[in-house]
C-alpha cells in the first residue's frame, strides 16, 4: 500500500509539474507568484517523499495542497463564469477575493478589481461599463479579460453594436483577437446584421480551435455551438444540415427542440420563408408552459423575422447567397483541416500488446514463484549486473528487462510501454519497435554495469528508449510522427522525459544509468530509423534486419540463462578460488573468494573486514573468553536479539540455532532472517572456542537463503587463524 501511495503521489507532483509547466507558456511574469506558490507545493511533496516520511501523510497533504491551490480556484472561477452568464454581477466579488487569495496572480488581482467595479454599479450597467473601460491600457492579458467582461455585459443586455465597440480592437485583424473575443463578435456581427465581418470573424475563430492545446477540447465544443448559430443566420442550410447529420459531439448537448428551432431559422433566412416558419411554429407549439421564457423568445424573434420579411427579401438575402458563393467553400475547408489532420495514421499497437503481455506473464510469474526482494534469487531470475557481466554472463543484459520488483514496478513499466510502443510501432513498424525496445534495454543495462551497479532490473530502460525514439521521429519530421495528438506533442513528449529522470533522483532504489542508457540508445536508433525509413526499400531491409538481430539476441540471452540454470553455476555456487588475506594492523588470517576484497583501512588488531561483489560483508574479531560455552553463546544470542529490537527498520522473521557444525571443533553457528529496509537479508554467525579465545564471524547476505554462502563461510570459518608469528 505504501508504494501504491508513493505512485499516486508521484502522479499528482507530476500534474502540478505540468501545470506549472503549462503557466510558463502562458507568461511567467503574469503568474509568477502562482508558479511559486505550484513549486513550493511540488518541493515540498518530492522533498517528504526524499526524506522517507510516510507516503500515506504524504499522499494527504498533496491532495489537500491540490485541493486548497488548484481544483479551488478552478471552482471558484466556474461559480464566477456562471454567476456572470446570469447577469448577477454583485455576487462575483466574494468569489473573486477568495481565488486572488488563494492563487497568487496579478490576472487574479485583476479579476478581483473588475469584481468590484461590477457590485458597485451591479444596478447601472451604463456606470459598470464606463468604470470597467478605466482599467484597459494596462496591457495583455488584462485588456483581453476586461475586453471580455465589457462583452458579455453587453451580450446579456442585447447591446450588439456596443459589444463590437469595445471588444474589436481598433486597427487590427480577427486573427489577433483571441479566441473568446470572436466568439462574441461573430454573434453581435450575425444579430447587427454585418455578415462580410461575421464570417471573416467565424473563419478566424475556426482556425484558433488547435491554438492552445491545454484548451482545445472546450475550444471545440464552444465553436461548434458558434457554427451552429452561424450557419442558422447565414441561411446555409445544406451546410446547417450537413452539420447537424456529423454528430458533432458538441451538439448534443443542444436540446432538440432548440435544434429545431433553428433549423427553421435556417430555412428562412436561406429565403424559404414558408419552410422556415413552419419548423419554427412546430417547435412554438410543442413548447409545454413551464417553458415560457423560451417560447416568448423564439415568438419573438420570429415575429421579427416576419415583420422585415420584404426588406430581407430585397435587400439581405442577395447578400446571403453572394457570401455563401464566396465563402462557404473556403470556411468547410479550413473546417476541415483544423479538425482532420492532413495525414492521419491509425495507432498500431498489435506487438507493443504481445510485447506487453510476455513482459506481464514472465514478470508475474518470478514475483510469484520468488522473492523479489532476495538478491540471490534476482540474480538467479536474470538481474543484470555488473560483476556478472563482466564475468560473462552476457544474457543479464537482455534478460533483465523481464523481471520486476513488484507488481507496482510492473504495472508502471507496462503503462509506459503502451503508451510510447504505439507510435513507434507505426511509424517504425513492428521490427522496428522490439529492436528499439530492446536495442535500448541492453544500452540501459549495458551503461548500468560500465558504472559498477550490482544489480538493475526492470524495463524502463526499453521504455524509455522508446520515448526517445518518439521524440526524434518528431524532430526529423518523419511522416505520421506529428499525428498522434497530444502522444506525440514534442513539448509533451519532454516534459515526460524530464519527469521521469527527475523521480529517478527522489526515489530510492531506482537505476538511473539504466534509466539514461537507456534514453541514449533510444535516442540513436531513433535516429537510424528515422534515415532508414524516409526510402521504402531501406525501411524493409531495416525491418529484416531487425528481426534478425532480435531474434539471434533473445535466443543467445536464452540459451545462456537456460544452461547456467541447468548446471546450477550462478553465483555464489559458481566455482571460486580462495584467497588467503591478512594484514599487518591486524594478528587474524583466513580465506575469502578471489572475486571478494579486503578492506584494509578498516582492520584492526583484533578485527578484520571483507565484502563482496553484492554488498556482503565478512566481520571476523576475536578475544579472550573466561565463560563456558554454553554462557557465552546464551549471552551472545540475547544481546543481538536486543539489537534486533531497537532497530525501528529492522525486522526479525527468524532464528535458526545456536547448533554446532561438522567442520571445525566448538564451533557452533547462528543465523538471524531479517527484513532490512523492506529488503530480504540474513547475518550468519559462526563462534569458535580456541584456547581460552572466542572467534566470531559475522556474514551479512541480501538473501534468506544463507546455504548458498555455506561454501564461502566453511572456507572462511575453517582457514581462520591467529597469526604464526604469534
Amino acid at each position: 500500500m505504501d508504494q501504491f501511495f508513493r505512485l499516486v503521489v508521484y502522479i499528482i507532483a507530476a500534474n502540478v509539474a505540468y501545470l506549472i509547466y503549462s503557466l510558463l507558456k502562458q507568461g511567467y511574469k503574469h503568474y509568477l507568484n502562482y508558479i511559486l506558490e505550484l513549486l513550493c507545493l511540488d518541493i515540498i511533496i518530492l522533498w517528504t517523499l526524499y526524506l522517507n516520511i510516510s507516503a500515506g501523510w504524504v499522499l494527504l497533504g498533496a491532495v489537500i495542497g491540490i485541493v486548497v491551490l488548484v481544483i479551488l480556484p478552478v471552482f471558484l472561477q466556474g461559480k464566477i463564469d456562471s454567476l456572470m452568464a446570469e447577469s448577477r454581477y454583485d455576487e462575483i466579488l466574494f468569489f473573486a477575493k477568495l481565488k486572488a487569495a488563494i492563487a497568487w496572480s496579478e490576472p487574479n488581482i485583476h479579476l478581483q478589481e473588475m469584481a468590484e467595479i461590477a457590485e458597485k454599479y451591479a444596478e447601472t450597467p451604463v456606470k459598470m461599463v464606463d468604470n470597467l473601460k478605466d482599467l484597459l491600457n494596462k496591457g495583455e492579458p488584462y485588456d483581453g479579460m476586461t475586453r471580455l467582461f465589457l462583452g458579455l455585459i453587453h451580450f446579456n443586455n442585447r447591446n450588439f453594436n456596443d459589444l463590437i465597440n469595445d471588444l474589436k480592437i481598433p486597427d487590427k485583424s480577427f486573427e489577433e483577437q483571441s479566441f473568446e473575443e470572436l466568439l462574441y463578435l461573430v454573434r453581435a456581427y450575425l444579430e447587427t446584421t454585418r455578415y462580410d465581418e461575421a464570417v471573416e470573424a467565424q473563419i478566424a475563430l475556426e482556425n484558433k480551435i488547435n491554438e492552445n492545446s491545454d484548451s482545445k477540447e472546450d475550444r471545440k465544443n464552444n465553436a461548434i455551438i458558434n457554427r451552429f448559430v452561424f450557419y442558422a443566420f447565414m441561411g446555409w442550410k445544406e451546410e446547417y444540415d450537413d452539420f447537424l447529420n456529423s454528430r458533432e459531439d458538441g451538439l448534443d448537448r443542444l436540446p432538440k427542440e432548440l435544434r429545431d428551432y433553428w433549423r427553421g431559422v435556417c430555412y428562412f433566412y436561406s429565403g424559404e420563408y414558408d419552410e422556415g416558419e413552419k419548423m419554427m411554429r412546430a417547435v412554438i407549439d410543442s413548447l409545454p408552459e413551464e417553458a415560457l421564457f423560451f417560447k416568448e423568445f423564439m415568438q419573438k424573434r420570429m415575429f421579427g423575422m416576419f415583420e422585415h420579411k420584404v426588406f430581407f427579401n430585397e435587400h439581405v438575402l442577395p447578400k446571403l447567397k453572394e457570401l455563401h458563393e464566396k465563402y462557404s467553400k473556403k470556411l468547410s475547408e479550413v473546417i476541415e483541416e483544423n479538425n482532420s489532420p492532413e495525414f492521419v495514421v491509425p495507432l498500431q499497437n498489435k506487438v507493443t500488446n504481445v510485447l506487453a503481455f510476455v513482459i506481464l506473464c514472465i514478470s508475474v510469474i518470478f514475483i510469484v514463484a520468488f522473492n523479489v526482494n532476495d538478491s540471490i534469487e534476482l540474480i538467479n531470475m536474470g538481474a543484470a549486473s555488473s560483476f556478472l557481466v563482466n564475468n560473462g554472463e552476457y544474457f543479464r543484459l537482455v534478460s533483465y528487462i523481464f523481471v520486476h520488483v513488484g507488481i507496482l514496478h510492473l504495472m508502471m513499466n507496462l503503462l509506459a510501454l503502451k503508451y510510447f510502443g504505439p507510435p513507434v510501432e507505426t511509424i517504425a513498424g513492428w521490427p522496428g519497435l522490439l529492436f528499439i525496445f530492446f536495442g535500448s534495454g541492453i544500452a540501459g543495462g549495458a551503461l548500468s554495469v560500465f558504472m559498477g551497479n550490482s544489480l538493475t532490473v526492470g524495463a524502463s530502460g526499453g521504455v524509455l528508449g522508446l520515448l526517445t525514439a518518439s521524440i526524434i521521429f518528431e524532430l526529423f519530421k518523419v511522416k505520421g510522427a506529428g499525428n498522434f495528438h497530444e502522444q506525440s506533442n514534442i513539448s509533451t513528449l519532454i516534459f515526460i522525459l524530464a519527469i521521469n529522470i527527475g523521480f529517478g533522483f527522489f526515489e530510492n532504489g531506482i537505476d538511473n544509468y539504466a534509466h539514461f542508457g537507456g534514453l541514449l540508445g533510444g535516442a540513436i536508433l531513433g535516429m537510424i530509423y528515422a534515415i532508414f525509413i524516409k526510402i521504402s526499400l531501406l525501411k524493409k531491409v531495416a525491418g529484416f534486419a531487425s528481426i534478425a538481430v532480435v531474434i539471434a539476441t533473445l535466443s543467445l540471452a536464452f540459451n545462456q540463462h537456460l544452461s547456467l540454470f541447468r548446471s546450477n553455476s550462478f553465483y555464489p555456487e559458481k566455482n571460486q578460488g580462495f584467497k588467503r588475506c591478512e594484514v599487518a594492523s591486524s594478528t587474524l588470517s583466513l580465506e575469502i573468494p578471489e572475486t571478494w576484497t579486503l578492506d584494509e583501512s578498516s582492520a584492526k588488531l583484533q578485527e578484520l573486514n571483507a565484502k563482496g561483489p553484492f554488498g556482503e560483508k565478512l566481520n571476523v574479531i576475536f578475544g579472550l573468553n573466561t565463560e563456558s560455552e554454553e554462557a557465552f553463546i546464551k549471552e551472545y544470542v540475547e544481546q543481538k536479539n536486543r539489537e534486533f529490537e531497537q532497530e525501528n527498520e529492522i525486522e526479525l522473521v527468524s532464528i535458526i540455532g545456536p547448533e554446532p557444525v561438522s567442520f571445525r571443533k566448538n564451533t557452533y553457528r547462528v543465523v538471524w532472517n531479517i527484513k532490512a529496509y523492506g529488503r530480504t537479508a540474513a547475518l550468519e554467525n559462526h563462534i569458535v572456542f580456541e584456547d581460552g579465545l572466542v572467534f566470531i564471524t559475522n556474514l551479512i547476505v541480501t538473501t534468506s537463503h544463507t546455504e548458498n554462502y555455506s561454501s564461502i563461510s566453511k572456507q572462511a570459518v575453517t582457514s581462520l587463524k591467529l597469526k604464526e608469528t604469534l
